[in-house]
């Protein structure tokens, strides 16, 4: 699921990215950007990675011994 995840996430970031390298106007660079921070919620996104280590990590977090 985490590695899902942070797929959909890096591929929507591209496809957007990729929109406003072909644009030379500033107003659609904020544009682009605000969106994103709208669709994904970025606070949202670091609190779910926090809480869900990535899967190379191999200790346990919030685990006794």
């Amino acid at each position: 699921m985490h590695n899902h995840f942070e797929c959909i996430v890096l591929g929507d970031l591209n496809i957007s990215f990729d929109k406003m390298k072909k644009s030379n106007h500033y107003p659609i660079w904020r544009c682009e950007i605000k969106t994103i921070f709208k669709n994904f919620g970025l606070k949202d996104i670091v609190k779910f990675f926090h809480e869900h280590p990535s899967p190379t990590h191999s200790t346990k977090r919030n685990e006794g011994p």
